[in-house]
């Protein structure tokens, strides 16, 4: 296999060493476009004036490499992007999501719940044992969450609003609650998943200040967060990319590998 990587991201380093490992040969450059078995624009992805960054430097595209892609080249970024998505709609290459595809969803959801366990056993000096921690969001990365701190004699109470996944929370024996819940019940540990309106503000403005809360979600976050400066609030964005990162990258490389393989 040949391919490019655009490095813009810790985890894609380890992703071009296993690769290399499995006999596959990088360009440094996109010269060599229509040699190519597969392109990894980023995890990012690239801007409205199609640029990316590679190893700090940035990387400039034009439509005519989309447009002149020999069809066997799959073009692979991390998260979804709305410029690349424009752009296969127009000339149809192969574009594939890593964050879109199942197994690669399961397998950041656990390194994402390692993440954020760390930052709390770092960040709040008291033990899990014994404490009650409210998950906002019971998607893949909560679940996960959930469960390892379960295991980790963590109380877990559950905020959701799709029956699918209060399902899923009440089979694995947790309780389910309300956001006014929040301001009733003895709760240790906020964790939030949700990517936007997890909480109110007079809900966050309102909690009790020996609260600890982790935002995981994305920009712009699942509540307002200077409604909560009388709290100890940390927002914790692509955890990924920080913790377990080389197996990040192994595991990038691994679907890639064998997805062109199969092809």
């Amino acid at each position: 296999m040949k391919g490019y990587i655009l490095n813009d991201d810790q985890r894609l380093s380890y992703t071009e060493m296993e690769l290399i490992k499995k006999g596959c040969t990088l360009y440094e450059t996109l010269t060599w476009a229509k040699e190519l078995d597969f392109v990894l624009l980023g995890f990012n992805g690239l801007n409205e004036s199609l640029k990316g960054t590679s190893h700090g430097y940035y990387c400039h595209l034009d439509e005519t490499f989309f447009e002149k892609l020999d069809p066997k080249t799959i073009i692979y970024t991390g998260k979804n992007n709305p410029v690349l998505n424009k752009l296969q709609e127009k000339y149809h290459f192969s574009l594939i999501t890593l964050m879109k595809e199942e197994e690669i969803i399961n397998k950041n959801a656990v390194l994402t719940a390692e993440g954020t366990i760390s930052e709390i056993i770092q960040k709040r000096p008291y033990t899990l044992e014994n404490s009650t921690t409210c998950v906002i969001g019971y998607g893949h990365c909560g679940k996960s969450i959930a469960n390892k701190l379960s295991a980790l004699q963590s109380a877990i109470l559950v905020i959701e609003k799709d029956p699918n996944a209060i399902e899923a929370a009440l089979k694995d024996g947790f309780e389910i609650i309300s956001e006014d819940d929040l301001l009733k019940r003895p709760i240790d540990i906020i964790v939030n998943t949700a990517p936007h309106e997890a909480m109110q503000e007079d809900t966050v403005k309102n909690l009790d200040k020996s609260i600890y809360l982790f935002d995981i979600s994305s920009f712009p976050y699942g509540y307002h967060h200077e409604c909560a400066s009388h709290l100890h609030d940390y927002i914790l964005p692509g955890l990924p990319s920080q913790y377990g990162y080389k197996e990040a990258g192994k595991m990038i490389a691994d679907f890639i590998y064998r997805r062109g393989t199969e092809c």
